[in-house]
């Protein structure tokens, strides 16, 4: 039960029985004081009692206690000061009417203080969920193309607009308090929308690699599985056979867990333990005769005029 869901289960019982002690002292105004209050007390206890009863929130004892403590104030006060009480300086019927004011509004405002923070705590879960389903919108890089060592093209992705990096900032610390991060990990570069983890390792940070271009770059440039990481091997994480992450091993040190480097999504750069991060533990390490990672990046964007002479 949310904070809010919690003052109203307190207070609208707490109204409703103001509300029943107002037409008590309306409805009993020829009857004696004390049973107006005695008959009060038994209808504040019944209100505070009976939600607290029927649910499973095991503060309802609190309650109990609470409205007992309301009862006993309301029989025991009027008797010990009745020359200034309250109940004997305006009529039954008035200080009826007042209290079942009091009551109504206390019910009316708890209701409509539960709708405005409901309203606002959905808006917060929604606003929460497309963040953490978030990516920005790609388009295709027309100016440019990676290529394979054996020939093949990739397509390369940007941006469609790319958001400043303040906002990109927040948009990440807010997306790692959701995910729960633990701080076991090191900054090491800012957020960028223009390159993802994938584009990162194998472009140099200068494009967004989709899955499917990282599986032509591994089956193309001489990538093989290894057990034993080295600094520099790549390390691919997958979910149920698809490739989620790309990662490099930056230490791998003898009896200290393995390090890598890798960029977050559209989020910075971290060094993190190899499954400390928030990919997973499904992972392998990849190693390539080549001196690095980065594959050929193609210029498409010269124009070849094709008219006539």
């Amino acid at each position: 039960m949310s904070d809010f869901e919690h003052q109203l289960f307190l207070f609208v019982p707490l109204g409703l029985g103001l509300i029943g002690i107002g037409l008590t002292w309306i409805l009993l105004s020829r009857k004696s004081r004390t049973a107006r209050i005695m008959i009060s007390g038994a209808v504040l206890a019944t209100a505070m009692l009976c939600p607290w009863l029927i649910s499973d929130n095991t503060d309802w004892l609190a309650a109990a206690i609470g409205s007992l403590s309301l009862s006993a104030l309301i029989l025991l006060i009027p008797q010990r000061f009745s020359s200034r009480s309250i109940f004997s300086v305006l009529r039954p019927m008035t200080l009826g009417l007042v209290i079942s004011t009091l009551g109504a509004s206390l019910v009316i405002g708890s209701v409509l203080y539960y709708e405005i923070a409901f309203s606002n705590q959905v808006e917060r879960e929604q606003r929460d969920m497309e963040l953490l389903g978030y990516l920005p919108k790609r388009e295709v890089n027309l100016s440019s193309m990676g290529v394979t060592d054996r020939g093949r093209t990739l397509t390369l992705y940007r941006p469609v607009e790319a958001k400043p990096f303040p906002v990109v900032q927040e948009m990440e610390q807010r997306c790692l308090k959701l995910l729960n991060v633990p701080p076991a990990y090191e900054h090491v570069q800012g957020a960028d929308e223009n390159t993802n983890c994938h584009g990162w390792v194998f472009t140099g940070g200068k494009a967004i690699l989709s899955e499917v271009e990282v599986q032509m770059v591994l089956d193309d440039n001489g990538y093989q599985i290894v057990d034993a990481p080295q600094p520099g091997d790549v390390v691919i994480y997958r979910n149920f056979g698809k490739i989620t992450h790309t990662a490099v091993v930056h230490s791998a040190n003898a009896g200290q867990p393995i390090e890598v480097i890798s960029k977050w999504s559209w989020m910075s750069v971290y060094r993190h333990a190899v499954d400390g991060s928030i990919y997973g533990k499904d992972f392998q390490y990849y190693r390539s005769p080549r001196a690095d990672h980065r594959v050929g990046i193609a210029n498409t964007s010269a124009v070849i005029y094709g008219g006539a002479e």
